[in-house]
């Protein structure tokens, strides 16, 4: 299953349930980006669409193993300029990653900063050449 199917997978907000096919697994746990993702995917319907994410906090308490999991959110404060949200994966009934979210709209300020320019880098050095092996 590729990448794009399990995140479809994941956007699906009425259905707290998700599957993690067999190949995503390194040993005993599913890739750490892969369930972040997943995470995001479920708790992004909860939020204005004109609140794009500030800060973003996963925690991994438990390994996930691949196979099903189900992704619990919850909206903690949907304020005037800010929307606080956490999700919760579980396997077997035990919390296994959390996520928590914050997003905010952007704000009107008087404060101006220009960024700086970026550093002049050498480029780098050219590498030698490996002879192609047989397929």
């Amino acid at each position: 299953m590729t990448l794009h199917n399990i995140l479809l997978g994941a956007a699906d907000a009425a259905s707290p349930h998700l599957e993690i096919p067999q190949q995503w697994g390194q040993g005993r746990a599913t890739f750490g980006g892969l369930l972040a993702a997943c995470l995001f995917e479920k708790l992004k319907p909860q939020v204005a669409a004109d609140r794009p994410v500030r800060s973003l906090l996963v925690s991994f308490v438990a390994p996930v193993a691949p196979g099903p999991m189900e992704v619990r959110v919850k909206v903690l404060r949907a304020g005037k300029a800010a929307t606080q949200v956490q999700a919760t994966a579980y396997q077997n009934d035990q919390a296994c990653v959390v996520m928590l979210a914050s997003f905010g709209g952007d704000r009107a300020s008087a404060v101006r900063l220009d960024a700086a320019p970026a550093p002049t880098i050498k480029a780098p050095r050219p590498r030698p050449s490996f002879p192609s092996s047989p397929a």
